[in-house]
């Protein structure tokens, strides 16, 4: 599996593993101790992850890409990094389907057909109710709005368990600005597909095909992986690059050894 890391719109596929990968989230833990020796412990709600990267020998295009983020030309704004250990792209909250105290518009009543996302109290899960057939749901809930995509990448989406078999299960493939380019569908709980040209995000949806009540919980998004239903979820975080290592291997200098250290961030300003 590789890693795609880019501003959305210029991802590119790193295809070298690289020699360390740390991906540490900061849980913010800060602890009390009380006169009388009790211990309390306050977390904040948000937890960054951040990522300690390098490679070895990298080839020189790729290290023009990454030489370009971490120099900030071409913008100061959070660039997207699609982790290969990420099993699933949807939030712990949103894969999870319940709710939490940085709850966004992670689900989208689609435009196509009929249907509401509401909040369970009594099942403390967000469920999908289509009133017509073609209703359909979405997911979106990152930084960038739409999930990053580029053209070539291989995008996995598992619905819901409580979706029926013959769901309709798709990729709305779109350009970074959100402009429709295609969809790929297929019958079932699984689809995978490669995203075409001119794509620079997607947007996944499902259409249960009956009118009912589904619990959302479950659902997954991946990329070069096949996804699986009830993964945990992860996240698809927009990153700033903190630190850069920049060195020439031995031999002609064709090859160079990179570092970069990045941190989960919710802005990045010049």
């Amino acid at each position: 599996m590789s890693m795609w890391i880019g501003r959305p719109g210029s991802l590119r596929e790193i295809r070298d593993g690289a020699s360390r990968f740390e991906r540490s989230p900061d849980l913010g833990v800060s602890e009390f101790r009380a006169l009388g020796g009790g211990v309390t412990t306050w977390v904040a709600p948000v937890k960054p992850r951040r990522l300690v990267l390098s490679w070895l020998a990298m080839e020189g295009d790729d290290v023009a890409h990454l030489d370009r983020l971490a120099r900030r030309i071409g913008g100061n704004g959070p660039i997207a990094v699609l982790d290969p250990l990420a099993a699933n792209l949807f939030k712990p909250a949103q894969a999870d389907a319940t709710t939490d105290a940085l709850i966004t518009a992670w689900f989208l009543a689609s435009a196509a057909g009929t249907g509401s996302v509401a909040f369970d109290p009594g099942a403390l899960v967000f469920t999908f109710k289509p009133t017509t057939a073609d209703g359909a749901v979405g997911w979106a809930g990152t930084v960038f709005g739409n999930y990053p995509a580029a053209p070539g990448m291989r995008v996995s989406l598992a619905a819901p368990p409580a979706f029926p078999a013959t769901s309709t299960v798709k990729i709305d493939w779109k350009t970074t600005s959100g402009t429709h380019v295609a969809t790929s569908s297929a019958v079932g709980r699984v689809l995978n597909a490669v995203a075409p040209a001119g794509v620079g995000s997607f947007t996944p949806v499902v259409v249960p095909g009956a009118v009912g009540t589904y619990s959302l919980a479950g659902a997954c998004v991946a990329v070069d992986s096949t996804a699986v239903a009830g993964r945990p979820g992860e996240g698809c975080p927009a990153y700033s690059i903190t630190d850069y290592t920049h060195a020439a291997t031995s031999g002609n200098g064709a090859y160079r050894d990179i570092g970069l250290t990045l941190v989960e961030v919710t802005g990045a300003a010049g």
